[in-house]
Formats: C-alpha cells, sequence, structure tokens
C-alpha cells in the first residue's frame, strides 16, 4: 500500500491509504496513541476514521468470512484527491 501510494503520488495526486485493524507500523503499541498524527508515517486504520469495513465489503458485494475458517480477505483502501 505504501509504495502504490508513493506512485500515485508521482502523479501529483494527494494520497492517504488506510488499512484494516490497526497501524501497520505498531501494532498494539502505538506510542502516539493518544496524541496523533503518527511521526513514523504509518499507516491508519479505517475502523479508527469511522469506516465500517464489513459494512462497506457487504455494500461492495465482496466476499468474506468473518469469523475467519478457511479463507483470510486483507482489505485497504487509499483515498487519492486531484
Amino acid at each position: 500500500m505504501r509504495n502504490y501510494s508513493k506512485t500515485i503520488k508521482k502523479e501529483r495526486y494527494k494520497t492517504f491509504p488506510l488499512t484494516a485493524g490497526h497501524c501497520d507500523l505498531c501494532k498494539f503499541k502505538c506510542p502516539h496513541r493518544d496524541q496523533p498524527p503518527c511521526k513514523r508515517k504509518g499507516i491508519p486504520s479505517m475502523e479508527a476514521i469511522g469506516i465500517d469495513v464489513y459494512k462497506l465489503l457487504n455494500f461492495l458485494e465482496v466476499d468474506y468470512e468473518y469469523p475467519v475458517i478457511n479463507e483470510l480477505t486483507n482489505v485497504t483502501m487509499i483515498l487519492v484527491r486531484r
């Protein structure tokens, strides 16, 4: 996601990458949890900014399994602005 975001930025677009669950860098030990934004350039979670990931997946008709038994669906998002 980070590399894709950098590629889009080269085309003069602003990007805001998001991941599901927790930040990709610090996991559950974020030193800036109470004082955002991240100083280490981590990717914040979709849930942290109020996106209901399951509702979004259902709306987009994406098949997923919860709880995970046989298949894991990895969800990321990138917001792009000209």
